[in-house]
């Protein structure tokens, strides 16, 4: 597992505690988000995959 992903499992995991009252976490689901599509658009880098681009704005969708 990459970096980028062992950021976003980590940051996942931060923000399921703080649902459960266990953790503070302020904006926790937004950095979480921007984890995810650095490791998606790390991997299609990786891959060379063709198809939809990575967006980095919010309020943009993740196209998979």
């Amino acid at each position: 597992m990459g970096r980028k992903w062992r950021m976003f499992v980590e940051l996942t995991r931060k923000c399921y505690m703080a649902m459960a009252g266990l953790e503070e976490a302020y904006g926790c689901w937004d950095e979480a988000f921007e984890a995810l599509e650095a490791a998606v658009a790390a991997e299609r880098g990786r891959a060379g995959a063709h198809g939809g681009a990575v967006s980095a704005g919010r309020g943009d969708r993740l196209r998979i």
